[in-house]
């Protein structure tokens, strides 16, 4: 990936808000500390896609997102061929719990070599837990974004925002309210922190965020995103799924040099109706039961009893 650089900061009007909190008390110091440090390197690249990507094993991976993958490569192209630095409009995944959302946000800013932040909002009651509160207050510090930012090695990271659909807590104090800003390229680059206000450019950020639902998102947020409806993957498209979510368990939990390399096809039909999370859930349980038996390949009657009901002709 080729670099252009860009302030992600004034660096002058950042130096005169530093040489201010000299005379801070130093717990309120030591709280800015982390984020002024790391925007004092003001100017980051705005990398530029400059390489072809083979985006083959991620379609293998995930099949449920081959809509969203088309657009990702359609941006990557378009950043090589263009020489303009990678950058995606906003985009919402919507789909059931367990389908790999996350999982598949921080897989594809890995292909990318792109920085990769993440929040969820499920837990999250108040807007400054993303935009800081101001020194005024006790407690006051810097929130989520510019936290990311100052760490990003990049101008330009992904940042996933996890179960929008989620965000709840007192209106007064709408965790919502910054995406009204951050959604939009010209408001994003004027983006202030309560804690440190100095504005700050997030405009090439690629912001992605994921829904179970969404009719509890306002309309002004999902008309600012890309909308992709992430669906269950065929029990065919399972098979890859399934081969990906085992290699992935098998190096996280060190098991390369005691099981195989790969599952007897018994096995992944067995598994090939449920979600990638039911499926994950049930390899680890069936791995670490051949492990602990000795044995260096998992086997049916190691897979957790399935509880639901599932249909199996034309496949089993």
């Amino acid at each position: 990936m080729s670099k252009k650089t860009v302030p992600i900061v004034n660096h002058d009007k950042l130096v005169e808000l530093v040489k201010s909190h000299d005379r801070r008390a130093s717990d309120i110091k030591s709280r800015l500390a982390p984020a002024l440090k790391g925007l004092w390197k003001s100017r980051r690249p705005n990398k530029v896609i400059s390489t072809e990507i083979d985006f083959e094993a991620l379609r293998v991976s995930f099949p449920q997102f081959k809509e969203v993958i088309n657009y990702i490569q359609l941006q990557a192209n378009v950043s090589r061929k263009f020489n303009r630095p990678f950058k995606l409009s906003p985009i919402l995944l919507l789909g059931d719990a367990g389908l790999g959302k996350t999982l598949f946000v921080s897989e594809t800013a890995k292909l990318l070599k792109l920085p990769y932040f993440e929040m969820s909002l499920a837990t999250v009651t108040a807007g400054f837990a993303l935009s800081g509160t101001s020194l005024q207050w006790g407690e006051g510090s810097p929130g989520f974004i510019i936290k990311a930012l100052a760490e990003s090695k990049t101008a330009n990271p992904i940042i996933l925002i996890d179960e929008i659909d989620k965000a709840g807590g007192d209106t007064r104090y709408s965790v919502i309210s910054s995406f009204y800003t951050l959604l939009e390229p010209h408001t994003a680059s004027r983006f202030k922190d309560e804690a440190i206000p100095l504005e700050l450019d997030a405009s090439n950020v690629s912001w992605i965020a994921t829904a179970n639902e969404s009719s509890t998102i306002n309309r002004p947020i999902l008309s600012r995103m890309k909308l992709f409806q992430i669906k269950q993957p065929l029990p065919t498209e399972m098979l890859g799924v399934i081969d990906s979510i085992y290699s992935m368990l098998l190096k996280h939990n060190s098991l390369e040099s005691f099981l195989t390399a790969s599952l007897e096809e018994e096995v992944k039909q067995h598994l090939a109706y449920l979600s990638p999370r039911e499926v994950r859930l049930s390899l680890e349980e069936a791995m670490m039961k051949a492990f602990l038996d000795q044995r260096d390949r998992v086997c049916v009657d190691d897979l957790p009893s399935i509880k639901q009901e599932v249909q199996r002709v034309g496949f089993l």
